[in-house]
């Protein structure tokens, strides 16, 4: 055995006489004093595993053996966020005295994934918003990614926008959130009404002929004529002078002008601003109304020429025509308008035209047009009425006379025919006792125009 080591030492003599004589020394050789290592590394902190430094021998001394260098060996926990390392130099010397050393490291994960900048965009008033939208990021530890995100939508005024929100989750469940947010500017219209063209001189109200409201207008060669553009004026009261053709109750959206020269005929809508055109219809024609398939009517659909929203939507100015045309003739002049709220952007040209499909008929040169209702004037009393209405007229032509008596529907309550010659003043008299407390209308017709007018019951009027 070397540990101890026990060393004798023995000094002898023997004299002459062969007398002996000694003495000795016993050393004890035994090492108890554990090598000693050089420093070890400082414990360490590091976010992620490879950025944690490679391990490297470590130097020891000792009293006996000298000097020399010991590798490590490293072990782990096996956990995750953190994940701890411990490496450990161990060194024992030649008498058994053993010695170590340890750091202990650290990976922890606690910086979260970057996004990749987004810019916000403002997108076109045609353009649609994306369905989804790619995010890119990078990370500390993790390899680079991308995500995707939807979009949520708001609205502010004139403005709408799409809003994309984009997360992710590292290894290490740090959390990483952006976002980014489109935004278009959008049209809205609100208040869309039915409008129609009227010109006081030349109009002639739906009502009673049609259960709607709206005008047809009389016009003649060699003319320009203007007609106000009235939305929303079927509204009157009983006390109106036109009942549900009230061009007072109406809001002025626009002009409408017709040019009749040289055998063409053209009509232009003018939008006043803030206001814009979703339907337009036109009539031209001999007689007041479009023939529909189970006569006269005012349905825009049977218009002489139909322009729909994808025709008139932009336009502030349209016009139809110009057409061939001939004679005295009727226009009807119908839209349906919208107050503009908002407004993407305006086209660099807001004019359009209509010369399509339609035909209008070729026109005698006379026929009964509202400038010859002076010749059918007529007087109705007592107004207001209690039981019985008398009508009283007196042309100066030979006609026939045909006299009805409507509600504010349109239906013919009482009528009469009768022929009329010049040598005296003609009346009929009307039993309206069924039709009390209620307003009804007379029209007069003869070959020479029509003539309308209001009466009223004295129990209504009271």
């Amino acid at each position: 055995e070397t540990c101890p080591l026990i060393i004798t030492r023995t000094w002898s003599y023997t004299d002459a006489c062969g007398n002996p004589a000694s003495v000795s020394q016993t050393i004890t050789v035994d090492d108890t004093i554990a090598p000693v290592f050089d420093a070890p590394p400082a414990d360490a902190t590091y976010e992620c595993l490879d950025d944690v430094p490679a391990a490297g021998p470590l130097g020891w001394t000792d009293n006996c053996d000298g000097s020399g260098f010991a590798d490590p060996v490293q072990t782990d926990d096996g956990q995750t966020c953190p994940l701890t390392i411990t490496r450990t130099w161990s060194y024992t010397d030649a008498c058994g005295n053993p010695a170590s050393v340890s750091q202990t490291i650290t990976v922890d994960d606690t910086i979260a994934p970057v996004f990749d900048p987004l810019t916000p965009v403002e997108l076109g008033c045609d353009e649609e918003f994306p369905e989804f939208l790619t995010a890119t990021y990078t990370d500390n530890c993790d390899p680079d990614g991308s995500v995707i995100g939807y979009p949520s939508f708001t609205s502010d005024g004139c403005f709408e926008f799409a809003t994309y929100n984009f997360e992710v989750y590292d290894s290490c469940e740090n959390y990483a959130f952006t976002k980014v947010k489109y935004q278009r500017e959008i049209n809205i219209l609100e208040e869309c009404e039915t409008a129609f063209g009227f010109n006081k001189e030349l109009a002639t109200c739906f009502i009673p002929d049609f259960s709607r409201w709206g005008w047809t207008n009389m016009v003649e060669e060699d003319n320009s004529y203007t007609l106000d553009l009235l939305a929303g004026a079927g509204q009157g009261n009983a006390n109106a002078e036109d009942f549900f053709c009230d061009a007072n109750k109406g809001t002025d959206v626009g002009d409408i002008i017709i040019d009749y020269f040289d055998g063409m005929i053209t009509v232009t809508y003018i939008l006043a601003d803030d206001y814009e055109m979703t339907e337009a219809h036109v009539y031209i024609g001999c007689e007041m109304y479009p023939e529909g398939n189970n006569g006269p009517t005012v349905a825009p659909g049977q218009y002489t020429f139909v322009a729909d929203e994808s025709m008139v939507g932009d336009a502030c100015i349209y016009t139809f025509g110009p057409f061939e045309a001939s004679g005295p003739l009727y226009v009807i002049a119908h839209a349906v308008t919208c107050e503009v709220i908002c407004e993407c952007s305006k086209p660099d040209s807001c004019v359009g035209e209509y010369t399509g499909d339609g035909v209008i008929e070729v026109c005698p040169d006379e026929f009964a047009a509202p400038d010859a209702i002076s010749g059918v004037d007529f007087k109705a009393y007592p107004v207001p009425f209690d039981n019985k209405v008398n009508i009283q007229y007196n042309f100066d032509y030979d006609t026939d006379v045909k006299i009805e008596i409507m509600d504010i529907k349109g239906i013919i309550i009482e009528d009469a025919h009768v022929p009329y010659t010049t040598k005296a003043a003609g009346q009929v008299e009307f039993d309206l006792s069924r039709a009390k407390d209620q307003m009804l209308f007379v029209r007069v017709k003869t070959n020479r125009g029509i003539e309308m007018k209001q009466i009223i019951s004295s129990n209504n009027k009271r």
